[in-house]
């Protein structure tokens, strides 16, 4: 069974030795705040126009192109359910974070986070960014999301209706391939199980700790604060509102 590292008891905060060091030396302000014109052609959704504005669902931390320089790109998604509170906001954020790999590195380069976005339509943005970094054979950006709910129904909206071809398959209980991942079934780079959500979440703290990866985004900094330790030593987002809620 794997060892669960750094566990600081029911309550503690998952991040903790970590919160410092990303916020005074990662953290930075993004080059460009906007959001996003989307245009229906015959292959699928795509970004039409970058519009600056401020509070926008896009920033980036590199300067906006027509057409970004070929390379490896990947793009994690994390999807909520899109429910929405009595003041209308989103009871969680969907979020997109695109990263380019570089040597043993991945920096980020661009992260939409909107909320109250149901599932189906926020594949058409998943679909829309992904087109907008390329690899030198012309794929889109490899995407990867969970396997809850909500993440279901926008991968099957991504790949089934909009076609978008570079996903990541996983098998699932029963040796099925299907697109997305499950927590239980997440292997490393070296193919070993994670086994559990506390320790994929161990990998992202081991990829900030030997600096393989940066967090610049204050908005993330800001949902790192809000993880802690539950009673059997797993992590969870204090404010999570339910099973179809991540």
């Amino acid at each position: 069974q794997e060892l669960l590292l750094s566990y600081e008891g029911l309550g503690g905060s998952f991040y903790d030795a970590m919160l410092t060091r990303v916020k005074h030396e990662q953290v930075k302000e993004p080059l460009w705040t906007g959001n996003i014109k989307m245009n229906d052609t015959p292959q699928g959704p795509r970004v039409d126009q970058l519009v600056r504005q401020s509070p926008g669902f896009l920033k980036l931390w590199e300067p906006p192109q027509e057409q970004w320089p070929k390379g490896m790109y990947v793009m994690g998604i994390d999807v909520a359910s899109g429910s929405k509170n009595t003041e209308g906001r989103g009871a969680s954020n969907s979020v997109i974070v695109v990263g380019r790999i570089e040597g043993q590195k991945v920096v980020k380069i661009a992260q939409y986070m909107t909320h109250g976005l149901l599932p189906h339509l926020f594949a058409r943005v998943v679909c829309s960014l992904g087109w907008c970094f390329k690899a030198a054979n012309q794929m889109p950006t490899y995407a990867i999301w969970e396997k809850n709910g909500p993440g279901d129904i926008m991968g099957n909206v991504l790949t089934s209706t909009l076609n978008y071809p570079n996903v990541h398959w996983a098998l699932n209980a029963q040796g099925q391939a299907t697109p997305g991942f499950q927590m239980a079934t997440w292997r490393r780079g070296d193919g070993t199980l994670a086994g559990s959500k506390v320790n994929v979440f161990n990998e992202h703290k081991a990829w900030l700790e030997l600096g393989d990866y940066e967090e610049p985004s204050y908005d993330t900094y800001r949902e790192m604060e809000q993880y802690i330790y539950t009673q059997d030593g797993g992590a969870e987002h204090c404010g999570r509102r339910g099973s179809l809620d991540p």
